[in-house]
């Protein structure tokens, strides 16, 4: 009789103990994936994506292109005299890319010590007249102010771009070594605002500062010689940043880890991706 009750308390406890598992629920990013000359690549399918947390492989339920239209800030900060030519180029190069790869791209331009100005943002092709000017101006006196003094000032102008896709892109040239701190307040802004991060910088030293808030929001980061490698860089960037996916997939758990999405199908592509996903939209 001790033994049967002793089985059947057994029994019970571990029924009370056993919980159903939580559903699974969605979850986006916004993934860009491009080839090595970043022009994207447009057709890929769920199958194709795979997305990790931790070492969970979790289930891609889909992948579509976002239609969305792009709203995009251009920052590059103060360029010394004997740089002047090669940084224009590179200023060309990004500015031809945005008028000329995607309909309806929204631009706004942050150049050297505008960075406590809020750029105003408008259709790229538009207003390419006064980007033109604006670019004159700023190669006419030498610049001083670092990216990471312009990066609030983005994410307010694009915080009002609603129902689009926000990127940010930084030619950095300058160097502040003294300024190597993580703006924890500056990598909120960009993941409350869902903002895609690309920065391409020279190689006479390390912005620690940029390289912070990308190690913390995601993105892409990108590091060239020298000037002249610059247009070719950021050029390569800017087409891959007006492309983009949307890739749900499921989670029975909140995501405590940053999920890692990969192209499993295919080699040498590169994916740009947040630090984040969030809930879809109802």
């Amino acid at each position: 009789m001790v033994a049967i009750l002793a089985a059947t308390a057994l029994m019970l406890s571990t029924d009370a103990d056993v919980r159903p598992l939580a559903p699974a629920a969605p979850f986006q990013m916004s993934v860009s994936v491009s080839d090595s000359r970043g022009r994207p690549v447009k057709d890929l399918t769920a199958a194709d994506f795979s997305v990790k947390v931790g070492s969970s492989e979790l289930l891609v339920a889909g992948a579509t292109l976002d239609t969305r239209p792009v709203s995009i800030v251009l920052i590059i900060d103060g360029v010394e005299s004997t740089e002047v030519l090669d940084a224009r180029a590179a200023l060309t190069e990004v500015l031809k890319q945005f008028r000329s790869m995607a309909e309806g791209v929204r631009l706004g331009m942050i150049l050297g010590d505008a960075g406590a100005t809020v750029p105003e943002l408008q259709d790229a092709n538009e207003a390419t007249a006064e980007h033109n000017r604006r670019v004159s101006v700023f190669f006419q006196a030498p610049q001083t102010a670092p990216p990471i003094d312009t990066l609030r000032a983005a994410t307010e102008a694009l915080m009002k771009e609603e129902n689009r896709r926000r990127a940010i892109l930084v030619l950095s040239l300058n160097r502040r070594t003294a300024s190597q701190q993580y703006l924890g307040d500056v990598a909120n802004g960009l993941g409350r605002a869902d903002i895609l991060l690309g920065a391409v910088e020279t190689g006479r030293g390390s912005d620690q500062s940029l390289w912070l808030i990308h190690d913390a929001v995601g993105g892409r980061h990108e590091r060239v010689g020298d000037v002249a490698s610059l247009a070719l860089a950021g050029g390569r960037l800017a087409r891959a940043l007006l492309s983009s996916y949307q890739v749900t997939f499921d989670s029975s758990g909140p995501l405590n880890e940053r999920p890692r999405v990969e192209v499993k199908t295919r080699k040498g592509l590169t994916v740009i991706a947040p630090a984040w996903a969030r809930r879809p939209r109802a």
